[in-house]
């Protein structure tokens, strides 16, 4: 496999340094509030959002970064393909939207691959999410949506989303879901399975020059490095 991008988890990062930031301000504003609290004596329930602040942040925190392994895991298992295969990670492709993981650009297929590094029992209803049993925003439909970009961006027709769990202790619950759901260790024989040959090799170095020049031009508006 050739890696036309490297995967700099640039947009996972962000959200971590984000989250980060703000579990020290909820830190220092518990610490404050409880010397002020020993003063003055005030209530202790002052100090309560503060204190739940910190937890949900901090929980935040530690998901970016787990998602970052995940990634990185697709991305080491991903080398045993040969390279006809081209690989693009953490890219951006609209501002409105988050980063897509990965992109594999293959002679039978261009595949759009969303991430997750989930842990314990998640379950599907076609394009329902619930992990464990509370409902979560579609990561199908998120998927779905990446790869209706990369297709309108290039004009290719053969795009496929793919959803691949990455923790070995995640157990699936799937009921007819609407794409492809796979685990880590599946992935590879998914994408080999393909044997219609739709693209050639200069093709896809072409599909993958304006995949990564819609990037650069986003990061470009936005000012980043």
């Amino acid at each position: 496999m050739q890696i036309l991008r490297e995967g700099k988890y640039k947009y996972l990062n962000n959200k971590a340094r984000e989250n980060r930031n703000r579990i020290l301000y909820s830190l220092l504003i518990l610490i404050v509030l409880f010397l002020f609290s020993r003063i003055h004596d005030l209530f202790g329930y002052v100090m309560l959002i503060p204190f739940l602040a910190f937890f949900i942040f901090l929980r935040r925190y530690r998901n970016y970064k787990k998602g970052i392994e995940g990634e990185k895991k697709v991305v080491e298992t991903l080398q045993s393909l040969d390279n006809s295969h081209y690989l693009i990670n953490d890219i951006v492709l609209n501002s409105k939207h988050g980063n897509i993981d990965h992109i594999i650009l293959s002679p039978n297929e261009i595949f759009v691959i969303e991430t997750k590094n989930f842990w314990g029992q998640i379950g599907c209803d076609r394009d329902n999410w619930y992990y464990p049993k509370y409902e979560i925003p579609s990561i199908s439909k998120q998927a779905k949506r990446n790869a209706l970009l990369v297709k309108r961006i290039t004009g290719v027709n053969f795009v496929q989303p793919l959803l691949v769990f990455t923790n070995s202790d995640v157990e699936l619950k799937l009921n007819s879901p609407t794409i492809p759901v796979l685990k880590l260790q599946d992935l590879c024989d998914f994408i080999e399975k393909k044997n219609s040959r739709r693209f050639t090799d200069r093709e896809l170095r072409r599909i993958g020059e304006i995949i990564i020049s819609q990037c650069k031009e986003i990061e470009n508006c936005k000012g980043l490095n």
